[in-house]
């Protein structure tokens, strides 16, 4: 099978930032199993720290995984700001 090309690349973090942006929503909500975003996974790295807040280029200068690429651009471009928590049901519909 022939490699895809990674500028091909694209998630539901794209559609779900196509669509706050469409709906001029005030925010992205991102559901990860962490609750923020961090120097490392810290599923993988126990020595991984959460940032408080994050630029979008600190984001890219730091190489993070936060969403797809083109997510992420696409949401700096449009001064939609993201935040990033734990997505299960019952702790996430809670604090919202």
């Amino acid at each position: 099978m022939p490699e895809v090309p990674e500028i091909l690349f694209f998630t539901t973090d794209t559609a779900s930032a196509l669509r706050a942006i469409e709906i001029e929503a005030d925010a992205m909500l991102k559901g990860t199993r962490v609750d923020g975003v961090y120097t490392a996974d810290p599923e993988k790295d126990p020595t991984a720290t959460k940032f408080r807040s994050i630029s979008f280029d600190e984001v890219y200068d730091r190489g993070l995984k936060v969403m797809d690429l083109t997510a992420t651009t696409m949401c700096k471009e449009n001064n939609l700001p993201v935040v990033v928590l734990i997505w299960t049901l019952s702790v996430t519909l809670k604090s919202l």
